[in-house]
């Protein structure tokens, strides 16, 4: 059996980092929910997904140049003091754009104010996002997922002195936007010392923000919309209550994200540096990374199917209850998202921006499409089929951008693992509709087959002779 690459540590590390953070930020959604009720944290929803488009301009791309950059040479770690003054810029011109545009648009009260105050929250959550492109350079991602739990931690000990006033939505807001300002301050110390040690080596010209930032900060931009116009159109269309029900949903689906952040965050920087040598060391990184995500992303739609949806309103509270059709839907895009987050950081780490950022351009139009569609008539169920049709697109779309690499692709232990967990499903949720704690143990033991049957590193050839 071929040893595991050495980044698989590294994203065992980010993964421990970001459940705990992540987890931590779902108690703040959880708490967040309950305490505004489903109308108040809608609004809070829709103002922050609002706001985290904006905030794709006040990231500029920075980041994810600055990694690819410095993995590939590390004496170009010192364009982040370039790169620092430039998104310092991107920022003022990001808050002013959100709040500013959130009034032009009308949104009712409370959403424009609270654009305003998560928009500079966000700023601060951009300078996190320059200082973990540091350390993810430099394979320093213990620092990185250090930070990320300290920062959820100051979001809880906000939202409990928020807890001091009268539950209003702009309380919620300010925790949030503090927790970052302050996160952005502890990270500064870690993240130089790097960037110190590297020199003073600057960025070719202001032309660099154009040929190589431009197109990843529209790729994000897009990404963004088409991943979060959703609940702004539910807002806008069937109201904030219904907003509430999906915002609860997909802060489950974004849970599920965890364990393939960690991981594309390890490998990515071992993609970019393989991008351009022979084959052999690239697919050394791509094949083990997609039998890995791929069985994760079964197994957590599976499990979720049989039981974990069952959940939510114990979870959120007995008014999520409607929450669990959309929460369904959105569990069948897990696998899809995992696959599409390897296959879109192939794009990059190979230098295709601009083919994806044509492709996001793309899937952004056909989110809009069926959501416009279906949302009317459909709300919250009608958002949640847009999320998923979006993601078959996207994955389309990078296959087509990445045909060289194709033979590199498990594609008959792919299609067999797809076959397997739905066969699980479907059997557990026909024959045991009344027995939820077998239909746990089915969940897990077929998981457990499944990553027999394709992981990269099957737990019968470590227990080998």
């Amino acid at each position: 059996m071929a040893a595991p690459p050495a980044w698989l540590a590294s994203s065992v590390t980010l993964t421990t980092g970001l459940v705990a953070s992540s987890g931590l930020g779902l108690v703040f959604h959880l708490l967040a929910a309950r305490w505004l009720e489903p109308a108040g944290y809608g609004a809070f929803s829709a103002a922050l997904t609002y706001a985290t488009v904006w905030a794709t301009l006040m990231e500029g791309g920075t980041s994810a140049v600055l990694t690819r950059e410095a993995s590939a040479d590390p004496a170009r770690l010192g364009w982040a003091r370039r790169l620092g003054l430039w998104k310092l810029g991107l920022t003022v011109a990001g808050v002013a754009g959100a709040a500013g545009s959130a009034w032009v648009i009308g949104f009712d009260p409370p959403v424009p104010g609270l654009v305003l105050i998560l928009a500079l929250g966000l700023g601060g959550f951009g300078a996190m996002r320059l200082g973990w492109a540091v350390l993810r350079a430099v394979g320093a991602f213990r620092w990185e997922a250090a930070t990320g739990v300290v920062q959820k931690l100051l979001l809880l000990g906000f939202l409990a002195v928020a807890g001091l006033w009268p539950a209003q939505p702009a309380t919620v807001a300010a925790a949030f936007a503090a927790s970052y300002v302050v996160g952005a301050v502890v990270l500064l110390g870690p993240a130089w010392g790097p960037v110190r040690r590297a020199g003073a080596a600057r960025p070719p010209a202001l032309s660099v923000l154009w040929t190589r930032c431009a197109p990843l900060a529209l790729v994000e931009l897009l990404t963004n919309l088409y991943f979060r116009v959703d609940q702004v159109m539910l807002v806008a269309l069937r109201g904030a209550a219904e907003t509430g029900l999906y915002g609860a949903a997909y802060r489950v689906l974004q849970a599920t994200q965890l364990p393939v952040s960690g991981i594309m965050t390890a490998v990515f920087p071992r993609l970019a540096a393989a991008a351009h040598g022979p084959a052999e060391g690239y697919a050394a990184h791509f094949v083990p990374a997609w039998r890995l995500v791929w069985v994760l992303g079964l197994g957590l739609a599976m499990n979720g199917w049989l039981w974990a949806a069952d959940l939510v309103a114990v979870v959120f509270g007995a008014a999520y209850e409607g929450a669990r059709g959309p929460l369904r839907l959105l569990l069948l895009a897990v696998p899809l998202l995992h696959l599409n987050a390897l296959l879109t950081q192939s794009l990059v780490a190979r230098g295709r921006d601009g083919f994806y950022a044509a492709g996001a351009a793309g899937c952004a139009v056909v989110n809009v499409a069926v959501n416009g569609a279906l949302i009317p008539a459909w709300g919250a169920v009608g958002a949640a089929w847009a999320t998923l049709v979006t993601e078959v697109a996207l994955g389309a779309v990078c296959l087509w951008g990445l045909r060289p690499m194709l033979p590199l692709v498990p594609l008959a232990p792919t299609a067999l693992a797809a076959a397997g967990a739905l066969l699980a499903t479907g059997a557990g949720l026909l024959l045991l509709p009344d027995a939820p704690a077998m239909r746990v143990a089915i969940g897990i033991v077929a998981w457990l087959v499944l990553w027999e049957a394709m992981g990269p590193w099957p737990l019968r050839r470590a227990a080998g002779p």
